[in-house]
């Protein structure tokens, strides 16, 4: 891989990056201060919202922060308390770098070739891994603590204890890292880059119900929510990802399991090569519906009403807690599905 324009890049940019200065771009978008009280929370109405996401290209920390922000601006008009965006959204921050459309190109060339693409994935995550963990953990904190929201921010990817992660972060009201989760189930052009998958489901517990970060590619198995629910998640985010998986299933998924399934989605980004994506999307569970029914799509977000307060109510036709039984209708064993299976029946 070319790494020379992305070495010489990252090198340039970090420079003008470190934990103060970023913070202080950041909070350049609260030009009031934190002045918002903590948003009301109903038992019986919770709003939860899913953001619609452009990455773009900018030239400044301040912009970067705002094209994040967009969103949680329209869910706190809203007064919505909780917004998740789509997987690997930290890759946006790319678009800092000092000739970003070079970069990208040559990132694009780089993963272009089957035979060494994982060693173009990690050279590049160790070149930028530095640089973008520490822009996306600052704006994100500050954004949640100024907005007094729960984020699930997508993520990004990187290097941990030698092994290449997609991981997605979620923070509290306090701008806190309440909880990570690394990819469950892959894409097949994520396992040619030599992504390792992740082994546990985190589900912390939050003054709205315990939340599940689950990816586009869980979809199609009803597993990695069975395994939600049974560590007591009420919400679980899976949205739009840049390999273009199925999202239809989602809303089964939430109806087997009795769980609000938030979905942020990417909006047309010609930067980044991403095409215009399904519309962010939450699907309730039937036991979500007696709440009032309001609702509001802008431009850039979708925000729906839950109610999460009662118990459960699982589709008992679809919804059997004995993976022993499942795994046995499987002509063959399914490759990721191991390990969250496998979790499972230690849970």
């Amino acid at each position: 891989m070319r790494s020379s324009v992305l070495r010489s890049s990252v090198f340039a940019m970090s420079f003008l990056s470190s934990d103060t200065r970023i913070r202080l771009e950041a909070r350049a978008v609260f030009p009031n201060g934190y002045s918002r009280e903590l948003p009301f929370v109903s038992p019986v109405g919770t709003k939860l919202t899913a953001a619609r996401f452009a990455p773009r290209i900018t030239r400044s920390m301040r912009a970067a922060a705002e094209q994040f922000d967009e969103p949680l601006r329209e869910a706190e008009a809203q007064g919505s308390p909780f917004v998740a965006f789509p997987e690997l959204s930290g890759l946006a921050l790319l678009g800092l770098l000092p000739r970003a459309e070079q970069v990208l190109d040559v990132l694009r060339s780089g993963l272009a070739e089957e035979r060494h693409r994982a060693d173009a994935a990690r050279e590049a995550v160790q070149i930028t891994q530095g640089f973008l963990t520490e822009v996306f953990l600052n704006t994100f904190s500050v954004l949640a603590r100024g907005h007094r929201m729960l984020i699930a921010a997508g993520g990004l990817y990187l290097m941990d204890s030698g092994l290449l992660k997609n991981r997605q972060y979620l923070f509290s009201e306090t701008g806190e890292v309440l909880a990570y989760q690394d990819k469950l189930i892959l894409s097949p052009f994520e396992r040619s880059m030599g992504v390792k998958t992740g082994s546990t489901l985190a589900c912390p517990d939050t003054r709205i119900g315990r939340i599940a970060m689950l990816t586009a590619s869980c979809a199609q198995h009803f597993e990695p929510f069975a395994v939600a629910a049974a560590l007591g998640a009420r919400i679980v985010t899976a949205g739009a990802s840049p390999f273009g998986e199925d999202l239809s299933p989602l809303a089964a998924r939430g109806r087997e399991q009795s769980l609000a399934v938030v979905s942020p989605s990417f909006a047309a980004a010609p930067d980044f090569g991403l095409p215009q994506g399904p519309a962010p999307a939450v699907h309730l569970p039937q036991s979500g519906r007696r709440g009032p029914a309001a609702s509001a799509q802008g431009e850039r977000a979708a925000t729906a009403r839950a109610d999460l307060s009662g118990p459960p109510s699982f589709d008992h036709y679809t919804a059997d807690r004995n993976p022993a039984f499942f795994e046995s209708l499987l002509d063959e064993p399914v490759g990721d599905l191991e390990a969250v299976l496998g979790e499972f029946r230690r849970g």
